[in-house]
């Protein structure tokens, strides 16, 4: 699921620039425990108008917090090699 916060827009001529609050949240199996994962962050919106019509030209999301909690309470946790960042 997606989940959007509020916008705030500055524009300048024919672009703008839009920064808008979001969550993800999701529920997958990892090394056989079901977990729910949590990413809260920023998607910037990058707009332009062309031929009379604005549009986004780029949307870049900007990742601020991951969490990751197993479902069942209780579960055996994972080993730091199971959730490291490359």
């Amino acid at each position: 699921m997606h989940y959007t916060g509020a916008s705030q827009s500055t524009v300048a001529g024919t672009r703008a620039i839009s920064q808008t609050r979001m969550t993800i949240m999701q529920r997958g199996l990892l090394h056989g425990v079901f977990c729910d994962v949590t990413c809260v962050g920023r998607f910037y919106d990058f707009f332009e108008k062309r031929d009379g019509r604005w549009a986004i030209v780029v949307r870049q999301p900007i990742y601020e917090k991951d969490r990751l909690d197993p479902v069942p309470p209780g579960a055996a946790w994972l080993a730091g090699e199971d959730v490291a960042v490359p």
